[in-house]
Formats: structure tokens, C-alpha cells, sequence
């Protein structure tokens, strides 16, 4: 079972319980939340228009999360009752963060009545790179590990493609081997500084093309998947952690300070 069937396994059909929209999914109101990095990410996806703001914080996304909400319905004027689904990263990333967007996610979700939509942080990350070629994404896990998932393009995936690598927990030297084959490939995600740090990097990349995860295109790929069908009751969804350990301190110390 692949990455998305095995997580969609456990999140049900939105259900009866559900509002649904009153126009086509694949042109919906997505608000989308992304706390699972050091950047703090909201968008408002309304049509052809979307609204974001993003903070890098490294600490107190609760503190802001709400705020720029309120933020990007302001400027959209849009109230949030015309949302049709809350897109947010489920993960991996860090395990703090991962818990404030389900929450803050479930919630206006359930006082909606809509869907959620969870949306892998390393596709996020992968379907931000509009160079051809594989793209290979990966996120500092702390305690010498990565969080690390590559697909053959970042169009593939966007469109929904499964990963060539599927998201994974890895040492540093395992991450040798998905590229070891390729001539050119993409390095995207805020773990490759941290990666660099071990001195086991993969070489032989491309351009580094992207640092952090784009919000935007977290909202984009929340619309796609409601209107594939991947939207979740608010009480069904589920953070991806890879790990049941409490994270430490970053490998790179400076890690934090990139944008």
C-alpha cells in the first residue's frame, strides 16, 4: 500500500455529516494552514486569487496561527463560513507544530461543518519546484535522522503522483542511494543545511530550489485533493509523525535562520 492509500485508510469520506459546497470542489474555497516547519504559513485559495502570510518564527505558531486567519479573510473579504475545506500539512515535521495545525484545523472545521484535507508536508515541498527533473525533499527529524520523500518531478507531485521514494525515516548516508543513478536532480526543504552538516550528503544535485514549504501551494493542493475526494471528516484526520520520539535540538544550529 502506498503512501496516500495508506494514510486515506484511515481518514473516512466526509460524509453525511458534512456541509458540501454548492459549486464544483475543483474550484473551492480552501483555507490552508502550515505549521510544521519553523515558517508559519496561511493561505486563502478563493478562485483564481490567493492570499497569504507567512512568518518565519521558529517558535509561538499558536500564538500567531488565528491572527493571520483572520489576517487573509480580512484582505479576501471573505467570511470563513464560505470556506469549503481547511487544507493543513499532517506531516512529518516537528511534532509540536504538527498538533497545532490539526487542532487549530479540526476545529474551525467542525464549527463549518466541512471537510479537512490533510496534505503531505514533503509533497508540499516537492510540488513547489517547477524545474524538470526528480525532485528529492527533505526535512531535518532531529537526532540525526531526516524526514525525506522524492518524486520524478515537482508536476508529478502536484498532480498526485505517488512518490518513487516513499516519505520516510532515514539516516543520513541512506540518502545516498535514491540519487545515486540520476544526473540531475533537486534538492528542496528546510533538512538539506542540516544534511550538509553530517558531511553524507548525496551529491550531484541541481539547483537548491526551495528552502522552506510554500503555503500557497499547500491551498492549491488542498483544492486538488478535495476534488479527488481525499477530504476527511475533522474528526478522522491524523498527523504523520514517522517517529514517536520528542524532537531535539536541529544538527545545524543556524538551521532556523534560513529563508
Amino acid at each position: 500500500m502506498g503512501e496516500r492509500e495508506h494514510y486515506y485508510s484511515h481518514c473516512s469520506d466526509a460524509g453525511n455529516n458534512m456541509r458540501h459546497p454548492g459549486h464544483a470542489v475543483d474550484n473551492g474555497t480552501i483555507l490552508a494552514i502550515d505549521t510544521s516547519t519553523e515558517r508559519l504559513g496561511v493561505a486563502l485559495l478563493h478562485g483564481t486569487r490567493c492570499i497569504e502570510r507567512q512568518l518565519q518564527l521558529g517558535t509561538g505558531h499558536a500564538n500567531q496561527v488565528l491572527a493571520l486567519v483572520a489576517e487573509v479573510l480580512a484582505e479576501a473579504d471573505i467570511p470563513l463560513s464560505a470556506m469549503d475545506a481547511i487544507a493543513f500539512s499532517r506531516g512529518p515535521g516537528a511534532f509540536t507544530g504538527l498538533r497545532i495545525a490539526i487542532g487549530v484545523a479540526q476545529g474551525l472545521a467542525l464549527a463549518l461543518e466541512c471537510p479537512v484535507v490533510p496534505v503531505s508536508g514533503l509533497r508540499v515541498l516537492a510540488a513547489g519546484v517547477t524545474l524538470p527533473g526528480p525532485v528529492l525533499a527533505v526535512i531535518d527529524a532531529r537526532m540525526g535522522e531526516f524526514y525525506a520523500a522524492s518524486w520524478l518531478s515537482g508536476a508529478a507531485a502536484f498532480a498526485g503522483a505517488a512518490a518513487a521514494l516513499p516519505e520516510s525515516l532515514l539516516p543520513p548516508g541512506a540518502l545516498q542511494t535514491p540519487c545515486a543513478s540520476l544526473e540531475v536532480w533537486h534538492a528542496v526543504g528546510p533538512g538539506w543545511p542540516a544534511l550538509g552538516a553530517t558531511g553524507q550528503a548525496p551529491g550531484g544535485s541541481g539547483p537548491w530550489v526551495a528552502t522552506w514549504p510554500e503555503v500557497s501551494v499547500l491551498a492549491r493542493l488542498g483544492r486538488a485533493g478535495l476534488a479527488r475526494g481525499e477530504g476527511c471528516d475533522p474528526a478522522d484526520a491524523l498527523p504523520v509523525y514517522l517517529r514517536d520520539q520528542v524532537a531535539r535540538p536541529s544538527i545545524n544550529p543556524n538551521v532556523t535562520q534560513l529563508s
